[in-house]
């Protein structure tokens, strides 16, 4: 037989052997609900019972032949439990008369572990004094040796059947539970835990004054708010505790859940498990969804009891009946004291948690889901954070272009011989500052920088004449050449010859050289991230002085070997730029803009030195020299050379 199976015939059979012989067959029709096995073992058990208690009786009762214990006389047997039997009982020794109840250990029950448990049972009673509790009026021993005590007679019902009996209301109930509260609580503040409260072992007397019987499984305390642990698990399983059924120590707030339980059967009917076991892994269900709607115990309609359970009787109960003990009421005071404010209808403490609590323990529960679902959560906010990011520079960037083609279309207005000198100027120099703020590589974007070259080309013929405008247009080449470099090579590399065409004073009796035009405009390459330049601030391409007479040979033969050794500089340049390129097109990143310009204009310098030196124009190819020199110096840093 399975433990679970175990505990289910040990609860239904102690109910049973409380009950007389004509309730206990319908007891059991309902309890076993069809299961005629458990039906069979539970009948069995009943005659095996029957059998022991009849051979002890006739073994070892007074009654037989000896109806006399001390100076009390036997008048019949009011029940029994696993340890012993509790007869009614007369004091018949002259000195008065009394009633009284008297229990005596049974004679199957005699082994020294049961003598010092029925003791100290006797000893606990002793030490009592409550108006709920029955008290202990004397004890002593049989003639045969068998321990027997005896208490006040408590001429009542147990506690379910007097509240069903009478029909008693939800209130009513509530309030006859109260005084058991405060007895138990009474209990536990003299360091006695009873573990076996059930309504068998609760007598309620016409008066409806509660009394709390049957000590037999109690436990003393071994300090003030200490556990204790017994030396076997007496008890019974229905009204048990989780910690009871599984062996752990137990408290006061094991007889807490056992209240709990009591006050459930006193509004259901039933007990919320048919499984005692199943109180181990599984909370109860509310008391309100257990109410029988074929039990007519009670003066409300089912509807109407559902309403005034539903709430906070569910909340007190079930506060009661959590499996973590200090989760229930510390107290059973505190019991007692939640009844009251529902009596008068104030704000319960069993309420449900704050959010903030259930938050914590749904995430203690639900550990991984919760991560994962936070992980879900942080993705999205982040891939929605990207995507009005993306957007809100996608506006930005068609803000830019919008502008960079409103400024264009003014410069081709601004082309015109009747255009005004200084407005050719100022539009250059908004064209240069929209091309600098213009990021990114795209089809459009390259579109507009080939129309911006073309203007530029446009307005070049009037640079001659007018000093301001020569400026501005050097530096919206630079701009353009530095912002091309990436995406446009070639157009970049034009807009870079242009801006050191302007910059270099032409010869007497040349004319001005034409604007440099790319041949095709190159494929946009992939987007790839920029490496950081060592300084983004590009230095300034100085004006060439007009040219002074050939020098001597010895000047000319000193600039030759500073064009060789600066050509010499200029080709590691050339191979840390190469490889830059090739890691940065490896990892699908793009070398910085500002490095890229600094390499054209590395070479266009030198290339411009070299024609120099050839011409003889030997301040001019100086000159240059240190701008190769410069720029050849700012490649290598960025190559990290």
């Amino acid at each position: 037989m399975d433990t679970a199976r175990f505990l289910r015939l040990r609860e239904v059979f102690d109910r049973a052997l409380q009950l007389s012989d004509g309730d206990r067959d319908a007891f059991l029709a309902r309890e076993c609900a069809g299961d005629t096995a458990l039906e069979s073992e539970i009948r069995e058990l009943w005659a095996g019972h029957l059998a022991a208690t009849a051979e002890a009786a006739r073994r070892d009762s007074p009654t037989s032949g000896d109806p006399m214990v001390g100076p009390y006389r036997l008048r019949g047997r009011l029940g029994e439990g696993g340890m012993g039997a509790v007869f009614l009982a007369v004091r018949d020794d002259g000195a008065f008369r009394k009633q009284v109840a008297l229990k005596l250990l049974r004679g199957d029950q005699v082994s020294p572990e049961l003598i010092q448990r029925f003791n100290q049972e006797r000893q606990v009673l002793a030490n009592l004094d409550h108006p709920n509790i029955a008290r202990i009026l004397d004890g002593g021993q049989t003639a045969g040796g068998l321990p027997y005590y005896v208490m006040e007679y408590v001429d009542g019902l147990p506690l379910d059947r007097f509240c069903d009996d009478r029909k008693i209301d939800v209130a009513g109930r509530v309030r006859i539970f109260q005084q058991i509260c405060y007895a138990v609580h009474y209990l536990h503040e003299h360091l006695v835990v009873h573990r076996d409260l059930k309504p068998s072992n609760i007598l309620v007397t016409d008066e409806g004054a509660v009394k709390l019987l049957d000590f037999g499984i109690a436990k003393l305390q071994v300090a003030a708010g200490e556990v204790t642990v017994p030396c076997n698990r007496l008890m019974t399983p229905g009204y048990a505790s989780p910690e009871q059924l599984s062996g752990a120590p137990v408290t006061r707030h094991s007889d807490v859940y056992s209240l709990g339980l009591v006050l459930y059967q006193l509004l259901t009917g039933a007990l919320p498990y048919r499984d005692p076991g199943a109180k181990l892994h599984t909370d109860a269900p509310p008391p309100s969804r257990q109410i029988r709607e074929d039990l007519s115990r009670m003066p409300e309609t089912t509807a109407q009891l559902r309403k005034r359970v539903v709430g906070d009787i569910d909340n007190i109960v079930l506060k009661c009946l959590r499996r973590d003990p200090h989760e229930r009421y510390d107290t059973a005071r505190e019991l007692g004291e939640d009844l009251q404010r529902f009596l008068e209808g104030r704000t319960v403490l069993a309420r449900p948690g704050h959010l903030t609590e259930r938050a914590m323990k749904f995430v203690k529960r639900n550990r991984l889901a919760v991560a994962v679902c936070s992980l879900v959560m942080v993705l999205g906010v982040f891939g929605a954070w990207q995507a009005l990011e993306a957007k809100i520079q996608t506006n930005r960037a068609a803000a830019r272009e919008a502008e960079i083609t409103r400024l264009l279309d003014e410069l081709s207005r601004s082309s015109a011989r009747t255009a005004p000198a200084a407005s050719r100027a100022r539009d250059v120099r908004r064209l240069r500052e929209a091309i600098q703020s213009q990021a990114g590589t795209s089809p459009q974007r390259d579109d507009l920088l080939n129309r911006g070259l073309q203007a530029l080309d446009a307005l070049r013929p009037y640079a001659a004449h007018d000093p301001a405008l020569a400026r501005e247009l050097v530096a919206a080449y630079q701009a353009l050449a530095a912002l091309s470099a990436s995406s446009n090579p070639a157009l970049s590399m034009a807009a870079a010859q242009n801006a050191a065409a302007l910059s270099a004073p032409p010869e007497p009796g040349d004319s001005a050289p034409p604007p440099t035009h790319p041949v095709a405009h190159a494929q946009p390459r992939p987007p790839r991230p920029s490496v950081p330049a060592a300084d983004s601030q590009a230095p300034a391409v100085p004006a060439i002085q007009p040219e002074t007479p050939p020098a001597g040979q010895a000047e000319q033969e000193k600039l030759a070997a500073h064009l060789a050794d600066v050509t010499a500089k200029a080709a590691g340049a050339e191979d840390g730029y190469r490889q830059l390129s090739d890691t940065s097109r490896r990892l699908g990143q793009i070398v910085h803009p500002d490095t890229t310009a600094a390499y054209t204009r590395m070479k266009l310098a030198l290339e411009q030195a070299q024609k120099d030196l050839d011409a003889g124009r030997l301040d001019s190819a100086r000159k240059n020299l240190d701008i190769a020199d410069a720029w050849a110096n700012r490649v290598l840093g960025a190559a990290g050379r």
